[in-house]
């Protein structure tokens, strides 16, 4: 007969309980999480957007999709594209281009990332 004192008792019924409502709890975090980190998004590049592009910070908004939020600028009056991130050329005159939108999306890529790192780590803690 073992000792109870120096062995090990495993409840898989109890642990696949606690799986499925960390779970659960996990998912309305991460939801939470990612849509805090679009509205951030969306107001760092209504504040970093060149000024001198008309009304293209009015085209910068989050929508909700089927699985996460997404941020997008530019529209049919207003689009975003290569030219003005990268630069153009105009008659003959090269045009700086501004890049703001890339990096940003890079920095807040990052951001969410650790986030979410940081989302499944408290569930694993209440979880154990």
């Amino acid at each position: 007969m073992a000792n109870p004192m120096w062995g090990a008792s495993f409840n898989t019924a109890e642990f696949m309980r606690n799986v499925r409502a960390q779970a659960a709890q996990m998912k309305q975090d991460i939801e939470k999480e990612s849509d805090k980190a679009a509205t951030r998004f969306e107001n760092h590049a209504k504040r970093n957007v060149p000024r001198d592009d008309g009304d293209l910070a009015a085209t910068i908004r989050k929508t909700k999709v089927t699985d996460g939020y997404e941020v997008t600028i530019g529209n049919d009056q207003f689009p975003y594209g290569a030219p003005l991130e990268f630069g153009h050329t105009l008659n003959g005159t090269h045009i700086q281009g501004e890049r703001f939108w890339t990096p940003l999306k890079k920095v807040h890529n990052k951001r969410w990332r650790a986030a979410i790192r940081r989302v499944a780590r408290a569930a694993f803690k209440r979880f154990t």
